[in-house]
């Protein structure tokens, strides 16, 4: 554990936080980003997987995922290699990655992750909006108390301009790179374990979200009903 700096990783399902995670371990030495382990990375504290409790910290979910052998369990349920009394060290210097979302592309492509083969349900629409904007109140809320130690990330920035923002993170996590220039990944990351990821054969398509192809698909009562949402939370938040 000496000499390594953890990540801790947050952000709406479907926001890239595997591509990133990706990223982050492809160029940097001596880095490990957390997703399952310290809390569910789409929420907080909690485990994710249809079991949920709540914490008022990462060393409180360490305690509650003790096993009997002594081993601590990830979000996913697996035994993870590391220590009760390494995760406990790793929390003191802690990061954090938060992945941003446009919400009009996140509510389509949860849309299709979800409920692909049903009609639109603004209900529905509204309880995953309800849900991320929950969600980045809290993270939001996070990166107020602790600055320097969060690090937020627009996806479609990510996308198009990979190399300024690695080399952001690089910059003010003091890291170490592997590579000069930058390693992309071109393939679809899929959904991972902190065990490892899942890497598609098929190449990911980066200008469906730099062009923001995916507003052609959202019929326009859904868009209108986004913006007002988006609207009425912003109002909030000033």
């Amino acid at each position: 554990m000496a000499g390594v700096i953890y990540f801790k990783q947050y952000g709406a399902q479907r926001s890239g936080t595997n591509y990133l995670k990706r990223l982050i371990e492809l160029n940097f030495k001596d880095v490990t980003v957390f997703g399952s382990i310290l809390g569910w990375k789409h929420g907080m504290y909690e485990t994710g997987n249809g079991t949920k409790f709540t914490c008022d910290s990462h060393e409180e979910w360490i305690d509650k995922q003790i096993k009997p052998d002594g081993k601590v369990a990830s979000v996913d349920r697996f035994p993870l290699k590391y220590t009760p009394e390494e995760l406990r060290e790793a929390c003191k210097e802690l990061k954090y990655l938060i992945s941003v979302k446009d919400p009009y592309s996140y509510v389509l492509s949860f849309k299709n992750f979800r409920a692909k083969r049903r009609d639109w349900n603004k209900d529905q629409v509204d309880r995953w909006l309800t849900e991320y904007l929950t969600s980045y109140n809290t993270w939001g809320d996070l990166n107020k108390r602790h600055p320097d130690r969060c690090y937020i990330i627009r996806y479609d920035l990510l996308l198009s301009n990979r190399d300024s923002i690695l080399s952001s993170i690089q910059s003010k996590f003091n890291l170490q790179r592997k590579e000069n220039p930058f390693i992309d990944e071109p393939r679809k990351v899929n959904a991972s374990t902190d065990h490892g990821l899942l890497i598609s054969k098929s190449k990911f398509d980066r200008d469906y979200y730099i062009e923001k192809k995916y507003m052609l698909e959202l019929p326009e009562d859904i868009i209108d009903m986004i913006t007002s949402r988006l609207q009425k939370w912003h109002l909030a938040r000033c």
